[in-house]
Parts: C-alpha cells; structure tokens; sequence
C-alpha cells in the first residue's frame, strides 16, 4: 500500500528526516519545560523577606 504512495526514494529519506526533526523539535520543548517546572518549585519554596522568626525582634 505504501510503496504506491512513497515511489521515490528521496521522499522516503525526506519524510525520515522530517519526522527526526519533528521528534527532537517536540523533545527539547519537553525537557525545558521539565527543568523550568523543577527550578520554579525550588524558588516557590524560597522564605519571602522577613518572614522568618529570628526577624521578629519586639
């Protein structure tokens, strides 16, 4: 069935390439976000200025 849709073969290379560039494209967007959520709950976290108990002094 394919091989009347795909009959030369730089379109078969063209369509690998394609979905390799599509893949890695998809991936990179997937770790960033991974590492940006990570980083984002770290400074979530982070004591606001003067809200500890050692900065209450009367």
């Amino acid at each position: 069935m394919f091989k009347e849709i795909v009959t030369d073969e730089g379109a078969a290379l063209q369509a690998g390439v394609a979905f390799f560039i599509t893949f890695s494209v998809f991936f990179l967007i997937m770790f960033r976000a991974w590492r940006v959520r990570r980083d984002d709950d770290h400074v979530a976290n982070l004591p606001l200025e003067g809200d500890s108990e050692t900065s209450h002094t009367h």
